[in-house]
């Protein structure tokens, strides 16, 4: 599932955000992403997509989701934990893996 975030209409309209989540099977795990256009990084659009996808995945009973970003990536990890998410940054791998439990 993906939700989009589009600014203008009709051929002036331009996608502006994205927040996507991909269940597997099981329907144990959800692997999000959230993209922002960078202009519009620290204005309330990253959680408004946020709260979306996880709703989605609440309702749909996932039980936890998860995601990876950079340890460098500070806005994605500051929203990551705003709404909950508990994260866990591996320097020497690269890494910063985000999970929020749904149950």
């Amino acid at each position: 599932m993906a939700f989009v975030a589009v600014s203008g209409e009709g051929e002036d309209s331009e996608i502006i955000g994205v927040s996507r989540a991909l269940i597997n099977h099981e329907n144990t795990d959800a692997e999000f992403a959230i993209l922002i256009r960078s202009d519009l990084k620290g204005k309330g659009l990253g959680k408004i997509l946020m709260r979306k996808i996880i709703d989605y995945c609440k309702a749909k009973g996932t039980q936890q989701m998860s995601g990876m970003t950079m340890p460098t990536n500070r806005g994605m990890l500051t929203l990551a934990q705003k709404m909950g998410f508990a994260v866990d940054i591996h320097f020497e791998d690269g890494t910063a893996d985000m999970v929020l439990p749904l149950r």
